[in-house]
């Protein structure tokens, strides 16, 4: 009964919108109406108020925002594309989203198989000792010395070139040395050095104030610890972080929404400065039409997907993608990959590589509305996999329940970014976490 209001009211609402706006949007109309249909129709696919960071929570928020929000801002501000594919007319537009729809009610079957399976066992991870911590904080600290020892020799300058460092995927392109490679990957073993520390504190003992005092140094060390060129590895530890602190705190859905929004445009705000030459904080503001569209480009809205539509024959990129950051052996398939391509679709012309190739779009170019319904029921399938191992060990030791949560966020590029996202995050980002999920045992327990 409470899906049931939940989608007649969202179905209202749009209805209003079309109203107040005077004009009838059928194309969009269609699409939320097939959004709402299928999200009624999926038995377990939906939000949890209980756990507001459940995998379950972001992906669905991934396809609420791409299947209703960005429709109805779709009303109002129309669909801009910075591309040589100039024509957002409402059928490519539509074209688009039909793409997304698939995608979608192709991860919700996945999701349903999977959670309809009888006798799942449940896991239990035997805890870490505090000497097997303590070795990981030595270890994971003594690598991380590289970058520390890198970037704070001129720690005045730190703010201002931090961000000016070469990214993961700077490195792999543009044939950087192996110290700058080690660099870039001890950048991601910084935060877990943090994480370690905490999993030897006795969280559970301490006061309400401390905690949220201890959360707060934290914060800030996992931040400074993160800052760098891409904003996923700067965002990805600080929820790893809060997600940690979640047993002990509770976090409530107002303030948490209200703080994800006022950072998401801080982010937008911290990207201008980037590109800019000035590092002008005035000239980086946006208004509301601006901040929109860039809304629609970051969450992959229909017209970052209408670019496909140029090609006439089916291209084969996907396993070149993947392996496109790789070192050394990536360099052998990145001219034949959807990066190169789909920038190219994108621009009319070679030698940016700017824009990233949705997972859905490069499925679609590589094989078809097929390619993308199998792709995203093994998608949706082992997303409801994480899911659960996520509930498994929320209650489990801090490093174990902060490494899960930091998997799923990389996980989620599946759904949200690229294939090439995908092998660089699995290849850098993904190897501290990795590690200390590797060093738990586990047991599993039949479950009825």
């Amino acid at each position: 009964m409470r899906k049931l209001l939940f989608c007649v009211f969202l179905a209202a609402f749009f209805v209003f919108l079309q109203v107040f706006r005077e004009k009838v949007f059928l194309e969009e109309t269609v699409i939320v109406l097939l959004y709402l249909i299928i999200t009624f129709f999926s038995k377990n696919f939906k939000p949890r108020v209980d756990q507001i960071f459940a995998p379950q929570n972001i992906a669905f928020f991934v396809f609420f925002v791409r299947l209703y929000l960005l429709p109805c801002l779709g009303l109002f501000y129309g669909y801009k594309i910075d591309s040589s594919t100039k024509n957002t007319t409402i059928n490519l537009i539509f074209d688009s989203y039909l793409i997304t729809i698939v995608m979608y009610l192709a991860f919700v079957i996945g999701w349903e198989i999977r959670e309809s399976k009888k006798g799942i066992s449940k896991i239990n991870f035997k805890p870490l000792s505090k000497s097997k911590i303590k070795f990981i904080f030595i270890c994971f600290s003594c690598f991380g010395i590289i970058t520390l020892y890198n970037i704070f020799s001129d720690f005045q300058n730190y703010i201002l070139t931090v961000i000016y460092t070469k990214s993961a995927d700077e490195v792999v392109t543009t044939g950087a040395s192996f110290t700058e490679l080690i660099i870039v990957l001890s950048v991601f073993f910084l935060p877990f050095v943090v994480f370690g520390f905490l999993s030897l504190l006795d969280l559970e003992k301490k006061s309400k104030i401390k905690q949220y005092f201890i959360l707060s140094i934290s914060f800030c060390f996992v931040l400074l610890f993160s800052l760098n060129s891409n904003r996923q590895s700067m965002v990805y530890p600080i929820l790893a972080l809060v997600v940690g602190f979640s047993k002990y705190i509770k976090f409530r859905v107002l303030p948490v929404v209200l703080v994800g929004l006022i950072s998401l445009y801080f982010l937008f705000v911290f990207s201008n400065i980037r590109h800019s030459k000035d590092r002008d904080f005035d000239n980086s503001q946006k208004n509301s039409k601006e901040i929109v569209h860039d809304v629609e480009i970051y969450a992959g809205g229909s017209q970052m997907i209408a670019p496909v539509f140029k090609l006439e024959e089916k291209k084969f990129t996907i396993f070149n993608s993947f392996i496109y950051s790789f070192p050394i052996v990536g360099k052998f398939f990145r001219d034949e990959s959807g990066v190169v391509l789909y920038n190219y679709l994108f621009y009319g012309y070679y030698g940016i590589m700017d824009q990233i190739f949705l997972t859905q779009a490069e499925c679609y170019v590589n094989g078809g509305y097929l390619l993308i319904v199998f792709f995203f029921i093994v998608v949706g399938y082992y997303y409801s996999a994480f899911n659960k191992l996520f509930f498994d060990t929320i209650n489990s030791q801090f490093l174990l329940r902060v490494s899960v949560f930091y998997l799923v966020l990389l996980y989620n590029s599946t759904i949200l970014l690229s294939f090439q996202v995908m092998g660089q995050f699995l290849f850098y980002n993904a190897l501290p976490a990795l590690i200390i999920f590797k060093l738990y045992e586990r047991k599993h327990i039949s479950i009825s």
